[in-house]
């Protein structure tokens, strides 16, 4: 990387710096105005079996098994068996 890159990511950072400080309010003029709502709702009551933990422990293992079988069977696919035969003659006199 060259130094005029290098000055150029350094002067980059300490201008996110000076942005994020200058967000700031710190002069006693200006003040600062949070309004918060909250509102509450009740969502329609899911069904009985989506509530058990039972159900999301025996669906998470499927999905584990199913990522483990295709992980196996593509890496069992990749492997392949290769055989080298050399025949060397020598002539004699």
């Amino acid at each position: 990387m060259s130094a005029a890159s290098k000055c150029f990511l350094l002067f980059l950072c300490l201008m996110s710096g000076v942005y994020a400080f200058a967000q700031d309010a710190t002069d006693a003029s200006q003040t600062k105005t949070t309004e918060t709502h909250t509102t509450t709702s009740t969502a329609a009551d899911a069904p009985a079996w989506m509530n058990n933990p039972t159900v999301w422990v025996v669906g998470g293992v499927a999905l584990l098994l199913i990522i483990v079988a295709i992980v196996a069977s593509r890496s069992s696919a990749s492997k392949s068996k290769v055989t080298r035969t050399t025949t060397t003659e020598v002539k004699t006199e």
